[in-house]
């Protein structure tokens, strides 16, 4: 059993506890109306994501450890400092079967964190980290983090390109990241309301004040409280291609600003999202894919829209820690979750699509079906960036103000 130390610090954005999402969609029999639990640990910044992923703010590596646990017996322990839910026993225990070790994860609450944890906690501890493709920047900027030999990756070559190739996951021509989750966010919708196809349907429906209207859809739209996919979103609608950060951050504001009115509410944890969906309150809502697909995985009326605008990637990612106490252990850690049996476990586990292109083999004709809008459409996934220091701090100053 892998063992984790959950780190936990007062922080403005939510937790990014997909694990106790899938437990609740599980309790409840897919998306019911009788919620079990909560989620996540309210907030009302962004935090993720990966989903999908991303934190909003400057982690300050302040926290606390609690661990969950393996009790193998091996002479050494490989540590991850990541998102547990990412680390199922079905994944980590061939591993330390195989190599005699121990894997202990420490708990991300948000990408954002990791910086500050790695600085301030657990450099030299730390073999592996796991964030988002766009927030290994910060990372690698502050060399916390070393190149990843990819020679004798047994299966690097075979991984999704577009995630292995993503911004973060190359910089300045190094291999800085090895990606083992692909998603995407974008417009979730009720099939059983909007009669349109998922590769067809528009950003019109979240910002447009006249779609919404002619669809009465008034009241019945959510966004996610967290700036980076508002003003992203607000990007793709504007037209811009690859909109982190958008080319104009006042346009994104006034856009959002005309449509807030409209909102039913601002989503910032993975129970509010579930809510959502599971009592019907929203028709159309910015969506993490691991939400959709699983709610569609059980029969649910909701699909992932890909909009011919665009939408964003993400590329959920290892990299290897500077001063790590096992180096080659942590890349052949890697390796084995890049494999096409860690890959489609870990899209069953969490939702994402697989990263291994040989483990889309192993989908059913209805995991394929659910997705293949994103299969179809990859070419419109527009992988994330860094944000930028400035225009972060903008952007979020701005959403705070259309709260306030």
């Amino acid at each position: 059993m892998t063992r984790t130390r959950s780190s936990s610090r007062a922080d403005s954005t939510p937790s990014n506890d997909r694990r106790g999402f899938l437990a609740t969609l599980g309790a409840v029999g897919g998306l019911g109306t009788g919620l079990a639990g909560c989620l996540g640990d309210g907030g009302n910044g962004g935090g993720n994501g990966n989903g999908d992923g991303n934190g909003d703010g400057n982690g300050d590596g302040s926290g606390n450890g609690a661990t969950q646990g393996s009790s193998g017996s091996g002479d050494r322990t490989l540590t991850i400092l990541g998102y547990n839910f990412y680390y199922p026993d079905s994944i980590v225990e061939p591993f330390e079967e195989e190599h005699g070790v121990d894997v202990e994860v420490i708990s991300l609450t948000t990408n954002s964190e990791a910086v500050g944890l790695m600085r301030t906690q657990y450099q030299g501890e730390v073999d592996v980290i796991g964030v988002t493709n766009n927030w290994v920047e910060p990372l690698w900027n502050a060399d916390l983090v070393e190149p990843i030999p990819t020679d004798d990756m047994s299966h690097f070559g075979n991984l999704v390109e577009r995630a292995r190739t993503a911004p973060g996951c190359v910089i300045d021509g190094t291999q800085t990241a090895i990606p083992y989750a692909y998603g995407m966010t974008g417009p979730m919708y009720r099939t059983d309301v909007i009669d349109e196809e998922p590769d067809e349907l528009s950003w019109d429906y979240l910002f447009d004040p006249e779609t919404i209207e002619s669809n009465d859809l008034d009241g019945r739209i959510a966004m996610r409280d967290w700036a980076i996919a508002a003003f992203a979103d607000a990007g793709y609608y504007l037209g811009d291609d690859h909109p982190h950060p958008p080319s104009d951050l006042e346009a994104c504001r006034d856009a959002l600003e005309a449509v807030f009115p409209s909102y039913r509410t601002l989503w910032a944890t993975q129970d509010q999202h579930l809510k959502l969906i599971a009592n019907e309150e929203v028709v159309v809502q910015h969506g993490w894919d691991l939400t959709g697909f699983l709610a569609m995985d059980q029969d649910h009326p909701v699909e992932m829209a890909v909009p011919p605008a665009g939408t964003d990637g993400y590329a959920d990612a290892h990299q290897l820690a500077a001063d790590a106490p096992n180096p080659d252990l942590a890349v052949e850690f890697m390796d084995h979750y890049s494999s096409p049996d860690a890959s489609i476990q870990q899209m069953r586990n969490a939702g994402n699509l697989p990263i291994n292109l040989d483990a889309r083999e192993d989908m059913t004709d209805a995991e394929r079906d659910h997705r293949s809008v994103v299969l179809e459409n990859e070419d419109r996934l527009r992988m994330r960036r860094y944000f930028g220091d400035e225009e972060l701090e903008t952007a979020q100053q701005m959403w705070q103000e259309l709260k306030g």
